[in-house]
């Protein structure tokens, strides 16, 4: 077992090591130190020590504070201002809270917040208390902490406002050492639970694991070490004689109070130096270079090994209890089912899951910081005793008891005052009025939770007439609106309006029948923003009011249940019940009490309670709170809790009191949420207090302008105005029928089940006996005047206005001082124990003479006592831990492998949508579901298919299969951060083709399209992308991973699967096997099949060399991978019996689909890695066991990098100009030598051979620590039947399992609809006028497609459309080729041609991705294009689609763009010319200029949309992937030589420019023009495709591009309306810059020295445009004749007879 010693958990010391270069100049700079803390009381100690220490030594830069503990945010904020100020320190920066959050699945976002631990963070700030809740709220607990007994008000001086610091975390350029929390007191109250943890690893033991787990080095300082240095009374009279600082006497009198009130008199052996003694240690090992062996001042060190238990075995339950995996699929933060944190975590101090059978001491073990053995242990540095001290003289044991008492009472870095001595003449003035031979009005007391609207209620009711109300007491509450500490902010109010003779009490701080020890129902208050923060501090303002001489303090007696009297009991803060009874005793004869509560109802349920005679001296109760619904079923107000529709908060804290109270026999008024909302109009009583001239008032509106202030900009104070609703109740109290109200009689009851969803509700009960008065509605004009009426009346005003004024009196001698009574003498009321503070009554007489008795029985005095006792000797009990042993628990594999029998395996698949992948997909589909579950696909978009083309054919796959349930997963904008941070979100997607060149633009046309059969054959489906809902690759492979043990099948480049392993290395332990359809080991020469580039690099395999870095990552994983490299596929060719034995064997829809798909020069790649990859599956991984494949064990790397290594030629982005690799990686190591840069790269050509000398990709056999022992197939298994013209024995399985009459395809798109039909609609023109005829290039942007629809929107008799270009080099991949033809078929003009052009730039090589590089492919980007932005689904299937040539089907090959001019320009009629509008590169214009010479000839303008002129302005272009060149525009950039060519020819030009086209690139404008008109299909289309532009560009940076889309409609528009868009128009000598240099080419400049003039469009009136535009696509001539996918499914749903309208009449194919 292990000794006692060393399992008590510990406080852990953070030291964050410099770099070696700042250790080596420690002596010439300070430490910079930043210092975690909760503000507890031995904090204070310690920050006050680490300020007094040299600052050329040690430098304290910043400090923050955890408010998951012991401190209240608000309360610790201020106090450690004013520590700071006492110490001369302002300059130190101080963090508190935030507002920011943890997504579901585990993302952080900014400004996340502290107020609750990591385990139960969402995005808001409130929430449960599960570990917090073994803090006391009140004595010895958060109420003493925040208040520091009482003594922080009364010894530490306030500085003239808030001292606030702004963004000064916005940069670290230096090393921090990281002073956190020591991990003190064992864990009180729940060592019945859990006797292993304490209070700070108990507060939250994830993040403390993460801390510790961090790879920074650890110094702890645990129990082990602090449980012997004990402050005992030798110390304590050391320091009492030794406390000549201010500091040192508030550290002083701070342990003093701490002895004084402890629970029993153990202090002396209880009260121990935690954090100071922490503080001395650390600065001792800093002084020392961090030597834990030896060398440290104060404490023995040793190294240990040590993890943190952050929840119990046995893991992988799902209780309920782990909000880290429970109803997740996928566990937050990528934590591993099954590992170390998902087990049951503890709930609360009284979870029963850790309550022991027969035993005093729990079972569970959250926050134990326990010495173990194996992976999980952490290498740390622990303090394991305290050292004597050297001088055997003195009377101090310890040698850090001298260091300390020595270094606060340094005179150096000394305090400069406290509050006596910051002000010349200060003086604590009690203010009482002097009501002799005055009338009092009816006695009042105030029950308040302290809210802002309860502030303001209050200085209200002190403001009334004491003829009409007498304020006799106020309650407050500590489980409402702010902390109980903030009952100082309530003296202060009494103290500035000369009310210091009300009594205040205290209330509880729980709700009436749940544990003191809890948050129930006060957790749905924010602990952040809008919530307790702000309420504890009353939103900034408190510090602006005057200081009462009046404060909470622990002060107590014997005689109040305390263990000891304290040295001024007379101090003692009274209870709530204690000022009840207080009140009932000064009452006339026959008086009776008036009762606001304006909070939760639990102090006046506790007085009906406690007082059986209560209701007789009660006259009535009115009860600001409640909702009661009304016939719009109007919803109450607890926003923190969605699922509680109808509840009010003031009845929810504590719905059980409030039934008490209103089921009792008071008489109750309810002054409802229905009544409160129209009461809370900050804009009218702020209209209203506008000439309302008392301080009072001016605090009251300068409060009200805050909360509305922040209300308008931050949604996380939305609810403010429920405060100002509150300010109703005490209005009416005072008023009554002067607000014109109106009273009914309702039977109210309030619901109080325990259950958050209903608890709080008020309903109306018929069958209730008792009615209560209603407030439903009043003048609400009245109601504000008699506010603002009342607030700046100068009679009973304010005596002190606030803290400035207090100041200036306390800076002036006494004679000057003209209000309030004579001042009363500090130190003389310290000695006098005659009530002078606290409960005043008018005579002078002190109420603390009253007994308590009358509510605490003896046996519950001892009952407290004994509790007390156990909270503090339970620090000493808890040295001695218990081990509980458990059992290895199973493996991730292990599980899977026993589950095999009962569960199918599940699959993720990897795929590049290759037509090989389809086979492979399709082959998976179709096995039984009960063996093998293709559970998600991921789309790998950086090889042989774009992303929008991929994701979308998978749908449709998938719906032919009947599997819409299968997730798809494609791109996400993530990024990887220059460190190697593989982050969630990023700048840009835009990036060059390094590998992906390797694969041609036509072949991924071919893909894309699948030659042609993809939208000829498969159906279509509801599923389609859609931008910013598509689940992203990574999304559904951690959900898909997480949700249990997954084998993954890669059928591409390895790039979206080591992004999962390097985001989330704990899901690799849910990956059962990799297996990978990739690679070359042995093969021949060449080895690998880069048929492209074999004169470069003979090695590698398309697969791998898509990602070779990625590949290199998953095989180096550690999870098991087999793979089925070219070594075995290329014994499994396409042969001409499989094709002849296919045809014969097509009697499924996706066998036909296949072999439709089917190229014979091919091989079973990705079909025969399926096959492999599943017959091991079935039979286990072992020699022989394949059906299909020989496999062996071979040992394997993959090749990323050439030598030599640690070469820096500018080739490699993991090292080039990086001073730290990325990723951490080696310099000089195997990823460190030259990275091929593409396919015709120099340093990798070998003079006079075809074979080059590169190897990335390359998956190389290799011996020694490189090589990963890896299951590779080396050749296909022959057919078993000798009798079969196959050859492999793969290939019978193939057709068997393909046409299987199981799991088979549902239909295609012939049998989808019973009238499926292909119509060609072609326009007669018979007899027609025909316009000017006009070509128009495009390169298929959404500002493209809009142009187009314009343009067959436009009268015939104007434009004649004969031909549409398309480009391959812009913005959209050129398989977006179809959605041109459906919008064609939609507009009824199937006859217009379609010519595809070059899918490279000008003079650049056909394998290259040249400028287009600057185009996203992810989010505004390709993937938007391609699908247009997710609606291309929407438009009708047009007959006419891309296909490519073939021998069976000559007539449906897709013409090229030179043919389409061809073809129009035979057609011409003499003299006849054509007009050529360009939207995009000029690429198809420059061929047909280069191969046409006569081209000029029949060309009569050409309208050039694109370019920015460089005339000497500074307005930039729009290449905003690419900074360096500020000065272009993308369509001239993506092909700067075609537009130089073009420009530059004879042919006359028209410029459409950038700048103008800005002017045309208003959303609003053209929006609104739209929304005027009359709609038809097509300008339905158009306004749904621009308002999801402009609000994807609203919504994410990613899109913030969207409208230089719109400026290109400017192009079409002006090129038909011409002088009617009233254009201004110059000419201008231009010339284009095109020189391969990435940071000018595309550049339009002015040349004087150019011949040619083109025509530039400058102006044109905007209003027109817009107008023209949307009355154009609003004609009803020329419309659509068929609208949509959707009517085109309804006519093939009927009859054709059905289906004879005009418009859809057509050549039927």
């Amino acid at each position: 077992m292990t000794p006692p010693w060393r399992t008590a958990t510990a406080v852990v010391l953070l030291v964050v090591t410099a770099m070696a270069t700042v250790a080596a100049t420690a002596t010439a700079a300070p430490r910079r130190i930043l210092v975690d803390t909760d503000m507890d009381t031995d904090d204070l100690l310690a920050l006050l020590y680490l300020l007094k220490l040299n600052r050329s030594e040690f430098d304290l830069q910043a400090v923050t504070i955890d408010v998951n503990a012991w401190s209240d945010a608000g309360h610790a904020v201020n106090h450690l201002y004013d520590m700071l100020y006492m110490m001369g320190r302002d300059d130190i920066p101080v963090g508190v809270g935030g507002d920011g959050g943890i997504s579901g699945h585990g993302t952080i976002h900014p400004n996340v917040g502290g107020y609750l631990p990591l385990i139960d963070q969402g995005m808001t700030t409130f929430g449960p208390c599960r570990y917090r809740q073994a803090i006391p709220l009140e004595g010895g607990g958060r109420l003493d902490v925040d208040t520091n007994f009482g003594i922080r008000r009364g010894f530490l001086p306030q500085k003239r406002g808030a001292h606030i610091h702004y963004g000064w975390w916005s940069e670290i350029k230096e090393p921090y050492r990281l002073l956190s929390k020591k991990f003190y007191h064992a864990l009180l109250a729940a060592t019945i639970t859990n006797p292993n943890a304490e209070f700070n690893m108990f507060a939250d033991p994830f993040a403390a694991y993460q801390v510790f787990h961090s790879g920074i080095p650890i110094t702890l300082i645990p129990l082990d070490a602090t449980n012997t240095i004990p402050i005992n009374e030798e110390f304590f009279d050391a320091f009492q004689k030794h406390h000549s600082t201010y500091e040192a006497q508030y550290c002083f009198e701070s342990l003093k109070m701490a002895r004084d009130t402890w629970f029993n008199d153990e202090f002396y052996t209880s009260y121990f130096m935690w954090d100071s003694f922490t503080s001395g240690v650390a600065i001792s090992s800093m002084r020392n270079d961090y030597n834990c062996q030896s060398g440290n001042d104060f404490a023995e060190l040793k190294y240990m090994n040590i993890t943190v238990i952050t929840s119990n075995k046995p893991y992988g339950i799902h209780d309920g209890s782990n909000p880290f995996f429970n109803n997740h699929a996928t566990p937050k933060f990528g934590l591993q089912k099954g590992g170390v944190h998902s087990g049951h975590v503890q709930t609360g101090i009284t979870d029963s899951f850790c309550l022991p059978k027969g035993s005093k001491k729990g079972l569970c073990e959250d926050g134990y910081t326990k010495e173990v053995s194996g992976p999980e242990a952490v290498q740390v540095c622990v303090a394991t005793m305290a050292k004597p001290n050297m001088d055997k003289s003195s009377p101090l044991n310890r040698e850090f008891f001298k260091s300390f008492l020595e270094t606060l009472n340094l005179p150096e870095n000394t305090g400069r005052f406290n509050i006596t001595t910051q002000f010349p003449f200060y003086r604590e003035v009690l203010n009482r009025p002097d009501f002799t031979n005055k009338s009092r009005g009816k006695p009042v007391i105030f029950d308040m939770d302290m809210s802002p609207g309860d502030f303001i209620s209050l200085i209200y009711l002190l403001k009334a007439p004491t003829e009409l109300i007498d304020l006799k007491g106020i309650l407050v509450g500590g489980n409402g609106w702010a902390n109980i500490a903030s009952i100082d902010i309530v003296y202060d109010i009494l103290r500035m309006m000369g009310r210091d003779d009300i009594p205040v009490g205290r209330g509880n701080t729980s709700a009436l029948g749940t544990q003191n020890l809890g948050c129930m129902y006060v957790s749905a208050i924010p602990q952040g923003s809008g919530g307790l923060l702000d309420s504890d501090t009353l939103y900034g303002l408190a510090r602006s009011l005057p200081r009462s001489p009046r404060r909470y303090t622990a002060e107590n007696s014997v005689k109040y249940g305390a263990p000891r009297d304290t040295d001024h009991p007379e101090l003692r803060q009274p209870l709530a019940f204690e000022v009840w009874q207080f009140v009932k005793e000064q009452l006339h004869p026959n008086e009776k009490i008036t009762i606001l509560t304006s909070g939760p109802l639990t102090n006046l349920a506790n007085i009906v309670l406690s007082d059986r005679n209560a209701n007789s001296v009660i006259k009535s109760v009115y009860v600001v709170g409640g909702h009661i619904r009304d016939e719009k079923n109007t919803k109450g107000n607890v926003f923190t809790v969605p699922s509680n529709t109808y509840a009010e908060f003031n009845m929810f804290l504590d719905p059980l009191a409030a039934k008490t109270v209103l089921d009792s026999t008071l008489d109750i008024t309810l002054i409802p949420l229905i009544a409160q909302r129209k009461a809370s109009s900050f804009h009218a009583l702020l209209k209203a207090l506008k000439h309302a001239e008392t301080p009072e008032s001016g605090f009251v509106r300068h409060l009200l302008s805050v909360l509305h202030n922040l209300q308008q900009k931050h949604q996380l104070y939305h609810h403010m105005d429920i405060f100002l609703g509150e300010l109703l109740g005490a209005v009416y109290l005072v008023e009554g029928s002067n607000v014109k109200q109106s009273l009914q009689l309702k039977p109210v009851s309030i619901v109080a089940n325990s259950t958050e969803s209903t608890d709080g509700q008020t309903v109306l009960d018929n069958q209730s006996a008792k009615l209560v008065k209603v407030l439903l509605d009043f003048n609400t004009e009245e109601y504000y005047n008699r506010v603002a009426n009342s607030l700046g009346d100068k009679e009973r005003s304010a005596v002190i206005s606030g803290f400035a004024e207090q100041r200036a009196v306390w800076s002036s001698p006494p004679e000057y001082v003209g209000r309030g009574q004579p001042p009363i003498d500090r130190d003389k009321r310290r000695t006098n124990h005659s009530c002078t503070d606290h409960l005043l009554d008018p005579s002078s007489s002190c109420y603390l003479s009253v007994s308590a008795a009358v509510y605490m029985s003896p046996e519950e005095k001892a009952k407290r006592r004994r509790r007390a006792k156990m909270w503090r000797t339970a620090a000493v009990a808890a040295a001695v831990l218990l081990l509980v042993a458990f059992g290895a628990a199973p493996t991730a594999s292990g599980g899977a492998a026993g589950a095999t029998a009962t569960r199918p395996r599940r699959i993720l698949v990897d795929t590049d949508m290759d037509t090989d992948d389809l086979f492979a997909l399709l082959y998976l589909l179709k096995q039984n579901r009960s063996e093998f579950d293709v559970k998600a696909i991921t789309i790998n978009a950086n090889e042989w298919s774009d992303a929008g083309h991929a994701v979308n054919h998978l749908y449709d796959l998938l719906h032919m299969m009947g599997r819409d349930d299968i997730p798809v997963g494609v791109g996400g904008d993530g990024s990887v951060s220059h460190s190697g941070a593989v982050l969630l979100d990023g700048t840009s997607t835009a990036g060059g083709c390094r590998y992906r060149q390797a694969i041609p633009a036509r072949s991924r046309l071919d893909v894309d399209t699948n030659f042609g059969v993809r939208r000829g054959f498969l159906p279509q489906g509801r599923r389609r992308y859609r931008p910013l809902r598509q689940p992203t690759a990574q999304r559904v492979m951690a959900d898909t991973v997480s949700e249990g043990p997954t084998t993954v099948f890669l059928f591409g480049a390895h790039t979206n699967l080591a992004l999962l392993l390097m985001a989330h290395p704990g899901l690799r332990r849910n990956i059962d096997r990799v297996y990978v359809s990739g690679g070359a080991v042995r093969t021949a020469d060449p080895a690998g099949n880069l048929y492209t580039a074999f004169d470069t690099n003979p090695f590698a395999e398309f697969n791998i060399f898509g990602d070779p870095f990625a590949a290199y990552q998953v095989i180096h994983s550690g999870i098991p991978i087999t793979m089925i490299p070219l070594d075995a596929t290329n014994t499994i060719p396409v042969t001409e019996e499989f094709v002849s034995e296919f045809r014969q064997h097509q009697r499924t829809y996706e066998a036909q689909y296949s072999l439709q798909s089917l190229d014979q020069s091919y091989y079973m790649w990705d079909s025969f890695a399926a096959g492999v990859a599943l017959s091991s599956m079935r039979n286990g991984e072992f020699d022989g066991g394949n059906e299909f494949a020989e496999l062996e064990y071979m040992n394997i790397t993959v090749i990323t990098s050439n030598k030599p290594y640690g070469k820096r030629d500018g080739s490699n982005p993991f090292f080039d100009g990086r001073a730290t690799p990325k990723f951490g990686l080696k310099d000089g190591g195997i990823h460190s030598g030259h990275v091929q840069t593409g396919i015709r790269d120099t340093f990798c050509l070998i003079p006079g051979s075809s074979r080059g000398r590169c190897q990335d990709g390359y998956t190389r056999e290799v011996s020694g620590p490189e090589g990963v022992r890896v299951r590779v197939a080396t050749r296909a298994k022959p057919n078993k039947d000798k009798n079969s013209i196959l050859e492999n024995e793969f290939c019978d399985s193939f057709l068997e399992v393909l046409n299987r009459p199981e799991q088979t395809g549902l239909f295609n798109i012939n049998t989808q609809f019973p009238y499926y039909r292909k119509v060609l609609h072609k326009p007669v023109f018979r007899n027609v006028s025909r316009g000017k005829p006009v070509i128009f290039d495009m390169d298929m942007s959404p500002g493209d497609f809009v142009s187009l629809i314009y343009l067959l929107k436009t009268p015939k008799e104007v434009i004649d459309l004969k031909g549409v270009l398309v480009n391959g080099n812009g913005w959209a991949n050129i398989a977006s080729i179809d959605i041109v033809y459906d919008v064609l078929h939609m507009m009824g003009r199937d006859d217009i041609p379609v010519g595809l052009g070059n899918t490279t730039a000008l003079g650049i090589p056909i394998l290259g991705c040249n400028n287009s590089y600057a185009i996203p492919h992810g989010s505004g980007g390709f993937i938007d294009s391609d699908t247009l932005y997710g609606l291309a689904r929407s438009l009708p299937r047009s007959p006419r689609r891309y296909a490519p040539g073939s021998l069976d089907n000559p007539e449906r090959r897709q013409p090229l763009a030179l043919e389409v001019w061809q073809s129009v320009r035979k057609q011409l009629d003499a003299g006849e010319k054509i007009t050529v509008l360009t939207n995009g590169p000029l690429t198809n214009m420059a061929n047909i200029s280069l191969s046409d010479r006569d081209a000029s000839s029949v060309i009569e303008r050409v309208y050039v949309v694109g370019g920015l002129i460089k005339d000497g302005g500074d307005e930039n272009g729009n290449v905003f992937t690419v900074p360096s060149n500020k000065h272009a525009e993308f369509n001239i950039f993506l092909d700067p030589l075609a537009a130089k060519t073009v420009l530059e020819s004879d042919m006359k030009i028209t410029l459409i420019p950038l700048t103008v086209q800005r002017k045309a690139a208003s959303f609003k404008a053209v929006l609104e023009a739209l929304e005027d008109i009359q709609h038809t299909h097509e300008s339905k289309f158009v306004h749904e495709l621009l308002s999801l532009l402009q609000e994807l560009q609203m919504k994410q940076k990613l899109y913030r591009h969207l409208d230089i889309f719109l400026g290109e409609i400017l192009g079409a528009v002006y090129m038909v309306e011409g002088s009617g868009l009233k254009p201004s128009v110059q000419l201008k000598p231009v010339s284009v810059v095109a020189n391969t240099n990435k940071s000018t080419d595309g550049q339009i400049v002015v040349s004087k020295s150019s011949p040619k003039l083109i025509r530039v469009l400058s102006d044109f009136n905007g209003e027109i445009f817009s107008k023209q535009l949307a009355n154009s696509l609003a004609n009803k001539t020329q419309s659509a004749v068929i609208g949509s996918f959707e009517e085109q499914k309804a006519i093939w749903s009927r009859p054709p007879e059905n289906s004879s309208h005009g418009k859809n009449k057509g050549n039927l194919l």
